[in-house]
């Protein structure tokens, strides 16, 4: 994928994140990375969880990752690998810009290209 060519999205409606695939040409894959624009949402995301495992990499800024009960301060550079059918989210500092590497997996799901599918909507 070349840089701003990936197909472009949002996740979770009209208020959600501000997404861009970087491999959706890719068939039956078993994990999909994109990159997430967290201080595009113009609404609180829920607390969701969903199938497989995710890794995140803050690319720049910093972002709170509700995991659970746990509220973890993520800045650039900073990495998380876990278990996504824990309910989890990623939340705006407000003020701040924040874009993550998100790599999701699932040894249950073939990825061919549709989110939706994974996320629920």
């Amino acid at each position: 994928c070349r840089t701003g060519r990936g197909i472009r999205g949002r996740i979770r409606g009209a208020g959600g994140f501000v997404y861009e695939m970087l491999a959706a040409e890719k068939k039956g894959k078993l994990m999909e990375p994109l990159v997430v624009d967290i201080a595009s949402a113009s609404r609180l995301m829920p607390i969701k969880s969903h199938l497989g495992e995710e890794f995140d990499y803050v690319l720049n800024g910093e972002c709170d990752l509700i995991y659970g009960k746990e509220r973890i301060r993520l800045r650039k550079g900073d990495a998380v690998y876990y278990d996504a059918a824990i309910p989890h989210a990623a939340r705006a500092i407000k003020g701040k810009p924040c874009s993550i590497l998100a790599v999701v997996a699932s040894r249950d799901y073939l990825f061919h290209g549709d989110l939706t599918r994974l996320l629920k909507g």
